[in-house]
């Protein structure tokens, strides 16, 4: 991992296009970056055709080379909300070794009033430049709070494809083996970032992909066309968008296996198998995921797990001898945090690092009303009544103010377990 960030440094041109003074190239087409990106990554990827083909509680992920302005992943989401099943989840993972400062991502995304309200919201959560796997959770409006994640990376390509094997997501309860259904290859052009499509990256595209795996990118370099090819995707060549000729698309051809010569020349210690198997659905395996949780204790630790885990499909019941939440010693008004980071440890010191980064996302400024309704996350009393899940700020100070998930309902002190 990269110990620094370097911010990209941008120019603007006389229609507002963002271009990058490191690599001399546009973030989009300046003629519609808007219709570029759904033509040369949604429309190649056939997204919307796959998001309404999902089966219920079905997920799917995308993996992108360069994060950029973030266009990719906001008109992925809004394809997604309009296709999907309500059950389905998203999971789009991208990479950015120059990350716009954050009153550059707004500028940017200003040009586009049609996706203000997903604009908004990640400017709202967009990361603090630093490197490392920074992990969002997107509310969409309906009972699934979670069903949007961006797990954004900020370092170099290289060593942040590396870092997901061979498992994507950390806390990823929806798939045992988890594998990219379609990747956009995007990021400056070969000829003006060659780094970005050096040979060393193809080895971990193709750990990452599964059988029909697709991929689709702007540029059709012979370069990358070969590098595909030799990692088990069958390429093909097509019409480009506006007045580029060309662009290609791919799919990973099944049952592919690498050469001897291959393994040997890119051994890697943080990958074991070189192709993943066919993507398994923990769904499919009742017995191996949990269909309910029951949780003791509402206070701050209960609560935020409640939360995840709700947020995750997974049904949960709350337990507490009081009839609100975050009493007993989460009452207390002010918290001062203490991360303590150990001069060596930097596995420890990287988590501690994300975990503060994470919290402000989390937490929500004093007064501001949230509509939410995590899936299935109820307090469960005696008498099973009324188990409608209602999320509001908490009026007890601890920071800022807590999320909390409750019902708004007296409860009994005394509870019944089933």
């Amino acid at each position: 991992m990269n110990p620094r960030i370097q911010p990209a440094s941008l120019k603007w041109d006389e229609m507002g296009t963002p271009i990058s003074t490191q690599f001399d190239d546009p973030y989009f087409s300046k003629e519609d970056g808007l219709a570029e990106s759904i033509y040369v990554f949604l429309q190649a990827n056939k997204l919307a055709e796959r998001f309404a083909s999902l089966p219920e509680n079905g997920s799917f992920v995308i993996a992108e080379t360069g994060f950029g302005t973030g266009l990719n992943f906001l008109l992925s989401w809004r394809c997604f909300l309009q296709n999907a099943p309500k059950s389905a989840t998203l999971r789009y993972i991208s990479v950015e070794g120059f990350p716009l400062r954050i009153e550059d991502l707004r500028k940017s995304l200003d040009q586009w009033p049609e996706l203000e309200g997903f604009s908004e919201q990640l400017i709202h959560h967009y990361p603090v430049l630093v490197p490392g796997h920074h992990w969002r959770s997107f509310p969409t409006g309906d009972e699934r709070n979670g069903r949007i994640g961006l797990q954004l990376i900020f370092d170099q390509l290289e060593p942040a494809l590396k870092s997901l094997h061979p498992k994507i997501t950390h806390h990823n309860f929806d798939q045992a083996i988890p594998a990219v259904d379609a990747w956009f290859l995007d990021g400056f052009a070969p000829a003006k970032n060659p780094e970005m499509w050096e040979q060393i990256i193809y080895p971990s595209i193709a750990r990452l992909s599964k059988d029909n795996t697709s991929l689709a990118s702007f540029t059709a370099a012979g370069s990358v066309r070969r590098s595909l090819a030799e990692w088990g995707f069958e390429v093909e060549k097509v019409g480009g968008f506006g007045r580029k000729r060309e662009m290609i698309t791919a799919n990973f051809a099944p049952d592919w296996q690498p050469e001897k010569e291959q393994i040997r020349a890119h051994a890697d210690k943080s990958a074991q198998t070189w192709h993943l198997p066919p993507q398994t659905s923990l769904l499919d395996q009742k017995q191996d995921k949990p269909q309910k949780i029951s949780i003791i204790g509402a206070g701050i630790a209960g609560l935020c797990l409640a939360k995840s885990l709700a947020e995750r499909g997974i049904e949960v019941n709350i337990y507490d001898r009081h009839n609100d939440p975050a009493q007993a010693a989460s009452v207390t008004r002010k918290w001062l945090y203490l991360d303590v980071c150990h001069p060596t440890r930097v596995i420890w010191k990287t988590l501690l690092c994300m975990a503060c980064l994470t919290r402000p996302t989390f937490i929500s400024p004093i007064g501001k009303k949230l509509e939410i309704t995590a899936a299935c996350c109820s307090w469960r009393a005696m008498k099973k009544k009324n188990n409608e899940c209602s999320c509001w700020l908490s009026s007890y100070q601890i920071t800022t103010a807590w999320l909390s998930i409750w019902n708004r309902r007296k409860v009994p002190n005394t509870v019944a377990f089933s």
